[in-house]
């Protein structure tokens, strides 16, 4: 069910994240696990594998059927190594990428090169006021 922070709770009730969904968009589950610091498996679908990468920070299974799941499944939970390197990989990238803090920095960094590359074109004052002008003759 909806918890008020998924985070906490899935750090103190879960050994890994398994997630069977047929498609997935975004996946924020999938990236709340990530910051639990818990091994991801999920499937190869939607927008999951441009935020994970396969062996590096997830196992990613096809999504065709239950055999690449239950094997990605299997694999993480007789690898301790493993499950441990895709929880800390998982963790630094979604702790880099994924928070607010760092869609603020991008956004932030979209606006200054904007900014850096525009130029200033003076313009004359009466049409500057055009609108608050039209805005008075309605009102």
């Amino acid at each position: 069910g909806e918890q008020t922070n998924p985070g906490a709770w899935m750090s103190g009730n879960a050994d890994a994240f398994i997630s069977g969904a047929y498609e997935e968009a975004f996946g924020l589950v999938v990236g709340e696990a990530a910051l639990a610091k818990l091994p991801i498996v999920a499937p190869k679908t939607g927008g999951i594998p441009e935020l994970f990468e396969h062996n590096h920070s997830a196992l990613l299974y096809p999504n065709q059927g239950m055999a690449g799941l239950l094997n990605a499944i299997q694999l993480v939970m007789q690898d301790a190594d493993l499950r441990e390197k895709l929880a800390e990989n998982a963790y630094l990238h979604a702790s880099q990428n994924l928070t607010t803090t760092a869609s603020v920095k991008a956004i932030e960094a979209i606006y200054e090169t904007e900014l850096e590359n525009k130029t200033v074109v003076p313009m004359p004052m009466a049409q500057c006021m055009k609108p608050l002008s039209r805005w008075l003759s309605i009102n």
